[in-house]
């Protein structure tokens, strides 16, 4: 994993003897990720809308060819209504043994990543530019939490057809507003494809930067696949951002 790393921001310096025009900006955002895969959960999920930031350096290596290096503050997941485990959630209910608790609830979850992006973009125009972008990029969890909200009864199956309590405190509907850390639960890295498409235009000594991207995620998300199956991120992102121009180059 160290090796990834490293290859990701290698490559501009090794190149920057015959670099031309250089950059550096800052972009946020709106991001609209969700989650897919073959666990149970997964096909109920819908998108959930988070908070995006991203520091980036810009190196021409040709004509029209950058590169773009790029670290982010990025959260992914998804929502869902549905029957979800319960029992890390209310340790006050109790259990015998194995037995497991379920409830019909609003279920988040939110993976919170350091980003790391390495892309290749083709820049055209004068004035006004259009680009495409393309690269590989790494995270690293810095935060995994799943909150429930709702009303609902307890039951004992993950189809919510039988009720595990038929007496006493908890035989009814219980209301549901909890959050649980799960950051155990979830791999440390997630590799993945990213692409994008934007335009800049100039303002000042620099210039404004709207950009639109996708990522795909490569990895699953859970350390154990046989219990939580295998899901995996996705992501839609829209910023705004300015680009200082710190090296003009020759032309």
């Amino acid at each position: 994993m160290k090796k990834i790393i490293f290859s990701l921001f290698i490559f501009p310096t090794m190149i920057s003897a015959v670099a031309q025009k250089k950059a550096i900006g800052l972009r946020s955002g709106i991001t609209i990720s969700g989650i897919s895969g073959d666990s149970r959960d997964s096909p109920g999920y819908n998108s959930i809308a988070s908070f995006y930031g991203t520091a980036f350096y810009v190196q021409q290596v040709g004509n029209v060819l950058y590169i773009q290096p790029e670290i982010s503050w990025l959260t992914q997941g998804g929502q869902r209504d549905g029957i979800l485990e319960i029992s890390a959630f209310r340790p006050d209910i109790p259990v015998s043994g194995n037995q497991k608790l379920f409830a019909d609830v609003h279920s988040t979850l939110r993976l919170n990543y350091i980003n790391l992006s390495a892309l290749a973009k083709l820049e055209l125009g004068t004035r006004l530019k259009y680009f495409f972008c393309f690269g590989p990029f790494l995270s690293t969890l810095v935060r995994a939490k799943t909150d429930l909200n709702g009303s609902s009864l307890i039951y004992g199956d993950a189809d919510g057809k039988t009720q595990a309590f038929s007496t006493g405190p908890y035989s009814g509907t219980l209301k549901f507003d909890e959050s649980v850390n799960i950051h155990e639960k979830i791999s440390q890295f997630n590799f993945g494809i990213e692409g994008g498409a934007g335009i800049t235009f100039t303002a000042g000594k620099g210039r404004v930067v709207l950009d639109g991207r996708t990522t795909i995620g490569l990895t699953n998300i859970w350390k154990d696949s046989e219990t939580n199956g295998n899901d995996k991120t996705g992501s839609f992102t829209l910023s705004v951002g300015y680009q200082f121009i710190i090296n003009q180059g020759a032309n």
